[in-house]
């Protein structure tokens, strides 16, 4: 289980709880013995992560690993106050066009045939399968136009 520390409106609260405090001594500990310079550094701040990527506002969620059973990756917006872990592949700053050619079976595809896999599941890259997909011209605004993608994908389940 990982502690969400950052930003903490009662720091008071955390030093009176033994568990986290625990849990910031052993981070601590942790990272003054490492090998690594840059972990040792970070033995100054043991209760944040050692790289914060958290949005401040809402993002698209893509997990890392999908099973090969499922159509549709389950792509999401997010809201900012839940944190992202390491499973997930995020864009920052969410927007509806981006998220509904995301979530198109045009995506899908492009995903099942670019994308690497792990055992026989899909394992989602972002250089991979959102960076090199060719995105298609909509003479309508970017938020109509996802709307159509979305509108499209139900109707043909």
């Amino acid at each position: 289980m990982c502690l969400w520390l950052k930003d903490t409106p009662e720091p008071r609260l955390i030093r009176k709880s033994r568990f986290i405090m625990d849990r910031i001594r052993n981070t601590k500990q942790f990272r003054e013995t490492s090998k690594r310079i840059a972990t040792n550094k970070l033995a100054d701040y043991p209760m944040l992560f050692g790289e914060i990527r958290q949005p401040d506002s809402q993002y698209i969620a893509i997990p890392k690993v999908s099973s090969e059973r499922r159509r549709y990756i389950p792509i999401s917006i997010v809201e900012p106050n839940v944190i992202a872990n390491g499973s997930l592949l995020i864009i920052s700053e969410a927007n509806l066009y981006n998220f509904g050619i995301l979530t198109s079976n045009v995506h899908m595809a492009w995903m099942r045939t670019t994308c690497g896999r792990m055992k026989s599941d899909y394992q989602y890259s972002a250089s991979a399968a959102n960076r090199n997909m060719k995105r298609p011209q909509c003479f309508l605004e970017e938020e109509h136009c996802s709307l159509l993608f979305l509108c499209f994908r139900g109707e043909n389940k």
